[in-house]
């Protein structure tokens, strides 16, 4: 083990959570995902995965960051979700449907967005966010992203 994947485990929460789950891709482990990692309850078995003392610790350390920023981050969400009545509350619930949008990432999109008219077309806010390319194409194509389809559809003042 290098210094530098100590260092990784270091970098904050996030951090924790990806140092993890890339320790245990790099060991060739495919059966533990992110569902595994923030069970409070069975993470702790993570660790018993490994021999070397190294690799044990360097785990151990970032579940003790993980459990240590927690309240904080947990805390700090509750507030911006309910500063989030005061900015757009309409998108805020529309994003909420979305599959897979949590509160945290609706918000997040609100944010970064800020005023969505500001796109001109679909593809503008797609390119944006980095999920197609700026290419044209037709409104109704879907085209291959992240190994997915992802369906364009244009909705007036959206």
């Amino acid at each position: 083990m290098t210094y530098s994947d100590v260092v990784i485990g270091w970098y904050g929460y996030g951090g924790a959570y990806a140092h993890i789950q890339l320790v245990f891709r790099q060991y060739g482990i495919r059966d533990v995902g992110s569902a595994d990692v923030k069970n409070k309850s069975t993470r702790c078995f993570l660790i018993e995965r490994f021999s070397e003392p190294d690799i044990c610790q360097s785990i151990k350390t970032d579940l003790d960051v993980i459990d240590a920023m927690s309240p904080f981050i947990d805390d700090l969400e509750k507030r911006i979700e309910g500063q989030s009545i005061y900015h757009n509350p309409r998108d805020y619930r529309l994003l909420l449907t979305v599959p897979g949008v949590g509160p945290m990432i609706a918000l997040n999109i609100l944010y970064e967005t800020h005023v969505i008219g500001r796109f001109r077309k679909v593809q503008d806010f797609s390119s944006y966010c980095r999920v197609r390319s700026g290419e044209s194409q037709s409104p109704d194509s879907a085209q291959v992203c992240g190994g997915g389809l992802l369906d364009v559809e244009t909705q007036p003042g959206v």
